[in-house]
């Protein structure tokens, strides 16, 4: 989505995609009160952003419920390899071996499990941090360009 609206020098022209999601949120305000100051995109652009905000919220939402799903079946195979490794480790198991070769392979499937996971909880992370920004953001759509229409003034 573009965003075009006039500014006392000339016209502003932004990429919500990457505006929204890269930009501090210091910069995301001053857009809001320079928008606001176009009355004509104003009123044009507001509900649009709200709408976009809303999806990308929505799609961070279904993005940590899915990794969520996610996580849980890789913890489950991390249980599962470690537990064989433990296996081939102890004597007092039928997988018992002492091949250096077949524990190292065990070990690296261990660690590459564990890592999956780690990298899983990342995501979970960073899509929250995004759910969240968003959110934010919503909310000083309401506060500076909602609010400012209305004769108030932030």
């Amino acid at each position: 989505m573009i965003i075009t609206y006039k500014i006392p020098s000339g016209i502003m022209r932004i990429n919500a995609d990457e505006f929204f999601r890269l930009a501090r949120k210091s910069a995301i305000r001053r857009m809001f009160k320079q928008l606001r100051q176009d009355d004509k995109a104003a009123g044009e652009y507001t509900p649009q952003i709200r709408e976009y905000l809303e999806e990308w919220e929505q799609k961070a939402h279904d993005e940590i419920a899915r990794l969520y799903g996610k996580q849980v079946d890789a913890e489950t195979l991390y249980r599962e390899v470690k537990t064989r490794y433990e296996e081939m480790q102890s004597p007092c198991y039928a997988r018992f071996t002492r091949d250096e070769k077949v524990l190292a392979a065990a070990r690296g499937i261990v660690r590459d499990a564990k890592s999956e996971v780690s990298y899983i909880k990342r995501g979970i992370t960073e899509a929250q941090k995004m759910e969240k920004r968003y959110k934010e953001i919503q909310e000083d759509v309401v506060k500076i360009l909602e609010g400012g229409r209305n004769g108030k003034q932030s």
